[in-house]
C-alpha cells in the first residue's frame, strides 16, 4: 500500500503546491520527499500491527529479517525516482493522472500481492520476472517473513534504481526550469 499510496499522490504533488512553486525557490524533489515521507510513517503504523500479528502467527524471527532494512532503503530510493518522474510527467500532461492511477490498479492485480509467485509456470513467469513493484515488494516483505529476498530482486531493484535516476536526471535537469510554467 505503501508503494502504490506514494504513486498515486505523486501525480498532484506538484499541481497541489501551485502558489508555494510560483513564489519561492527550493528543490522541487522536496515535494517529493514529503509525499514519500508522509507514507512511511503510515507504513511504519501499519508495521506496529504486522508485528503483533507476527508474533502472534509464530512468524520466525532471524538473521534475514535484518536484511528488510537494506531492502527498505533500495525501495524508497527505487520510489523517489519513480515519484519524481510521475509528478513531472503529470504536471506538463494533465491527462496522465487518470492514466496513472488505473494503470497502477492493473498493475497491482498482475503483481504478487494478492497470490503467490508458484502460482505462475512456464511463460506466464515472466509477468514476475519483469515486474519491478514485486521485486520491491520482495525486498521488504521476505526479510518480515523470516526469508531472505531473492537475488534477482536486488540486482533488478539496483538496475532500476540506476538507470531510473539516471533518466529522470536528465528529464528534470532539462525541464526543472519550465515546471512553473506548466500551471
Amino acid at each position: 500500500m505503501m508503494i502504490a499510496s506514494s504513486i498515486g499522490e505523486s501525480t498532484s504533488a506538484f499541481m497541489s503546491a501551485e502558489a508555494l512553486l510560483k513564489s519561492r525557490q527550493f528543490p522541487y524533489t522536496m515535494l517529493i520527499h514529503v509525499v514519500i515521507g508522509r507514507n512511511v510513517v503510515v507504513f511504519g503504523h501499519n508495521l506496529l500491527t504486522f508485528l503483533i500479528a507476527a508474533l502472534l502467527c509464530s512468524v520466525p524471527i532471524n538473521l534475514y529479517t535484518l536484511l528488510v532494512f537494506p531492502g527498505f532503503l533500495l525501495l524508497i530510493v527505487n520510489l523517489s525516482w519513480i515519484c519524481l518522474l510521475i509528478a513531472t510527467l503529470c504536471l506538463r500532461f494533465r491527462d496522465f493522472q487518470q492514466l496513472v492511477t488505473i494503470l497502477l490498479q492493473v498493475i497491482m492485480f498482475i503483481t504478487p500481492v494478492f497470490w503467490p509467485v508458484s502460482q505462475l509456470t512456464g511463460r506466464t513467469a515472466i509477468i514476475v520476472d519483469i515486474n519491478l513493484l514485486y521485486h520491491m515488494i520482495d525486498l521488504v516483505r521476505s526479510p518480515l517473513l523470516g526469508k531472505p529476498p531473492s537475488l534477482e530482486s536486488y540486482i533488478v531493484c539496483c538496475i532500476a534504481m540506476l538507470l531510473g535516476w539516471f533518466a529522470v536526471f536528465k528529464l528534470f535537469s532539462k525541464k526543472r526550469h519550465r515546471l512553473v510554467y506548466w500551471f
